[in-house]
């Protein structure tokens, strides 16, 4: 399994994100698939997240990964993360929301690629 090391941004990012869209650290563990004691590490830098598991908080926040690691992130990517809020959310709409927020972040991915 790769990871990434073990960055302060990107920990304080993830919980941020995590905030500000009103998931709980059991709601992430539980689409991640892990405990929530290791959404905890990875948001206090104890420990470094998998490239794995930054793929899947990118399209649950709808962040590109290396926006995650940078210092302060842009306003665009807040307000679209801020947009889909987890309140009335069951577990089965976290994979449905995430899964769409993927295909979103990949159709930019190619159209900016396309523009080039």
């Amino acid at each position: 399994m790769t990871t990434t090391s073990t960055n302060p941004t990107l920990a304080k990012n993830l919980k941020n994100l995590r905030d500000k869209t009103g998931y709980t650290q059991d709601f992430v563990a539980k689409y991640l698939e892990v405990t929530r004691e290791l959404i905890s590490f990875y948001e206090t830098g104890s420990r470094s997240v998998s490239a794995s598991h930054l793929e899947k908080l990118s399209d649950l926040y709808h962040v590109e990964p290396y926006k995650m690691k940078r210092e302060i992130l842009d306003t665009e990517t807040i307000t679209i993360a801020c947009a889909f809020r987890a309140d009335g959310f069951e577990e089965e709409d976290l994979y449905a929301l995430a899964w769409f927020q993927g295909v979103v972040k990949n159709y930019l991915r190619i159209k900016k690629i396309a523009a080039k």
